[in-house]
């Protein structure tokens, strides 16, 4: 009833940044924000640089990615969390500052600096195969006054590989807009499994 699928490779686009060689990247007054989404499972790589002469806190606690089409959300303070694990944060991150307070992570961005850390993962079983929205929401103060800036991405299926030929897509045709999945198992029709469940146990009976 399940059949694993090859690595689905998936193609993001979005109208709210500019794709460039590395990233897609958007500029702001006081902030710019870059991300890389190649990765397993869509992880994508986000960079903040802080062109103010202020120290800028981002609120993981408050900062989302959400997952319109299944109606999946996540916080940035959680995916954290996880890659840490048991780990200090430094063994995970040692370029980049965390703070707790109010019982809230945040991320601090010191000025005229470069910050970068993983987010939320972008794939979810429910819409693989028709794609799906992704909105990246960031929560963040600068002296105190705070603000939100949301980026919204598309994503659907590009083309399928074999794991083994992960490596070379990645060297000749990846780029910063692409993710890929591990592995995938193909919707169950829910009917379909209550027949073949009733058929088993009449058969049960009848034995």
């Amino acid at each position: 009833m399940l059949s694993c699928a090859p690595v689905v490779v998936m193609q993001t686009s979005t109208s709210d940044l500019e794709l460039e060689v590395d990233a897609y990247v958007k500029q702001y007054p006081n902030l710019e924000i870059a991300y890389d989404f190649w990765s397993p499972d869509g992880v994508p790589f986000i960079s903040f640089f802080n062109s103010t002469d202020d120290t800028i806190l981002v609120d993981l606690t408050k900062s989302r990615v959400n997952l319109v089409n299944a109606r999946i959300s996540e916080s940035f303070e959680d995916a954290i969390l996880l890659q840490v694990g048991n780990r200090s944060f430094l063994d995970v991150y040692p370029d980049a500052e965390f703070r707790f307070s109010n019982r809230r992570l945040q991320l601090v961005l010191l000025p005229q600096v470069w910050t970068s850390i993983y987010g939320p993962g972008c794939y979810s079983p429910r819409n693989v195969q028709r794609g799906g929205g992704m909105e990246f929401s960031y929560v963040f103060s600068r002296n105190e006054l705070v603000d939100e800036i949301t980026h919204n991405f598309g994503s659907t299926p590009l083309t399928r590989l074999k794991q083994n030929e992960i490596d070379a897509y990645q060297r000749t045709e990846a780029g910063p807009d692409q993710y890929f999945i591990n592995s995938q198992s193909e919707e169950v029709n829910l009917n379909t499994v209550n027949i073949i469940l009733e058929v088993l146990t009449a058969i049960l009976f009848v034995i």
